[in-house]
């Protein structure tokens, strides 16, 4: 936490390992739907300039919006518990579409 650059040592940076975490009750590994989980830190963490929460949208964004996704996850789908969580940022853009059930 608090780092710009996650593969060079910084001052600010804060780093700790968790084995306690709650996926979302309705994930969905197959569609990836409701792909969030909360980790419980082992220790408290202090909020400064370079560590701030992050707010959730309290809401979908709208049928037809733009929006780029980044976050925070693995690489890939790989089950190996050691593979720290890396940034990702796509380049590119997509429109949100509406959920058709059949």
């Amino acid at each position: 936490m608090g780092a710009h650059n996650i593969r060079n040592s910084e001052p600010e940076q804060v780093s700790m390992t968790s084995t306690n975490f709650f996926t979302h009750e309705n994930w969905n590994s197959f569609t990836l739907a409701n792909d969030i989980a909360l980790i419980r830190l082992p220790s408290a963490v202090g909020l400064d300039q370079n560590i701030a929460t992050v707010g959730l949208a309290a809401s979908d964004p709208a049928v037809g919006t733009t929006v780029t996704p980044t976050g925070w996850g693995r690489p890939s789908d790989s089950k190996c518990q050691n593979m720290p969580l890396t940034y990702t940022s796509l380049a590119l853009e997509i429109p949100i579409y509406p959920i058709i059930y059949m």
